[in-house]
């Protein structure tokens, strides 16, 4: 099984649904009342039987709640807090990127959310990465928070941690009977920074210095580190 969203969003919103007593007696009427109204269920599989359909529907009624509601409706996985390792002791601090009005007024917005969510907190740290914002295909508009860490990256101790091939994951699968394919909504954020590396990074913009508890994409081995763990 697929699930799409119909406006080509990756999450899958779960929580906002009503109970299933409302739902038509049809299985796949029951599968889909199960997401936003929005979503679309594509069937890749022929011939699924009524008791395929009703057991999918119950698994996912069950495990509704781990779907979340928006991006920093995330949770936590229960590991050490990450390190971040560098080859120099010298801070590198930058000053904030010029950003238009419109701009400066998105980037306050999501940091607000960050900071309500838990993600990052306020910083008197010496390290400084400039922000910007990139273009968002779905939204159609500059909205992506990105951090310029290229300076701190240089300095950041590389891990030589494998990422599995694509091929070697769909070998796996040959023999498998039924597909699904599910978004870890902001994946990096459900995994914590250790206390002590938390400055490293840090970033500003014009209106305060800030600095991550959460793991950001950005920045140096984030991608191995996250392989890794999974």
């Amino acid at each position: 099984m697929n699930y799409y969203n119909a406006n080509n969003e990756d999450n899958i919103n779960v929580k906002n649904n009503k109970g299933l007593d409302q739902v038509p007696d049809s299985p796949e009427a029951d599968l889909k009342r199960l997401f936003n109204p929005a979503m679309v269920v594509e069937d890749t599989v022929p011939k699924q039987t009524s008791e395929q359909w009703e057991d999918l529907t119950q698994l996912l009624d069950k495990f509704q709640t781990i779907f979340s509601q928006n991006k920093y409706d995330v949770g936590c996985i229960n590991l050490e807090p990450q390190r971040i390792h560098l080859i120099s002791d010298l801070p590198i601090s930058l000053r904030p990127y010029r950003n238009s009005q419109q701009e400066s007024k998105e980037i306050q917005t999501q940091i607000e959310e960050l900071l309500k969510a838990g993600f990052i907190r306020p910083s008197h740290s010496p390290y400084a990465a400039p922000v910007t914002l990139a273009y968002k295909k779905d939204e159609g508009k500059r909205s992506r928070l990105c951090i310029d860490y290229r300076k701190l990256n240089e300095i950041t101790r590389k891990d030589s941690t494998p990422v599995p091939l694509i091929d070697f994951v769909i070998d796996n699968l040959t023999h498998a009977k039924f597909f699904s394919t599910l978004d870890l909504t902001s994946g990096y954020w459900h995994i914590k920074i250790h206390e002590k590396d938390s400055e490293k990074l840090a970033f500003t913009t014009n209106f305060g210095l800030y600095e991550w508890l959460r793991l950001f994409h950005l920045a140096g081995k984030i991608p191995q580190l996250f392989s890794k763990e999974l």
